[in-house]
């Protein structure tokens, strides 16, 4: 976990956004907990080698992410973590088998795990995620442009 953090340090990170680490076997009763503890997560990424599935479907908080990417690890499981984020309200914004060659907006891509990326519509636009000019919401939902030092 160090060597996350230092990497964090080297690209700048902290100055960006709230960081927090925390290193645990990644079940539902974790994530639930974490989801409970702060709320709100923007950025929440799963890789957890098989176990996805299980993992969306013992959460109860999902509705506190606003953005999710997950790396699916065989067929059976991708299908099942799609319909799940979409059954928790998550439009999909990448949708991405395991073991496929798909022709991606950066190019060919040959997968060997699975990529689903899903946000929930109310709190990030796709011109949000691709503008590449960071923006946040404030409390009456109008968008604010920040702006950064160069």
């Amino acid at each position: 976990m160090t060597e996350v953090a230092q990497n964090l340090q080297r690209n700048d990170i902290y100055n960006l956004c709230n960081v927090t680490l925390q290193r645990s076997y990644a079940d539902a009763r974790v994530l639930n907990w974490l989801l409970r503890a702060f709320g709100t997560i923007d950025l929440l990424h799963v890789d957890i080698q098989g176990a996805e599935d299980e993992l969306l479907d013992g959460t109860h908080l999902l509705s506190n992410v606003k953005q999710l990417h997950i790396g699916t690890h065989g067929r059976e499981i991708h299908r099942q973590c799609r319909g799940s984020l979409l059954s928790h309200g998550f439009t999909l914004d990448v949708d991405y088998p395991p073991r496929t060659f798909v022709r991606s907006p950066y190019g060919p891509l040959l997968l060997d795990d699975g990529i689903l990326a899903g946000r929930q519509p109310q709190s990030v636009t796709r011109d949000d995620i691709t503008s590449g000019t960071p923006t946040q919401l404030t409390p009456a939902g109008q968008r604010e442009t920040t702006r950064q030092k160069v």
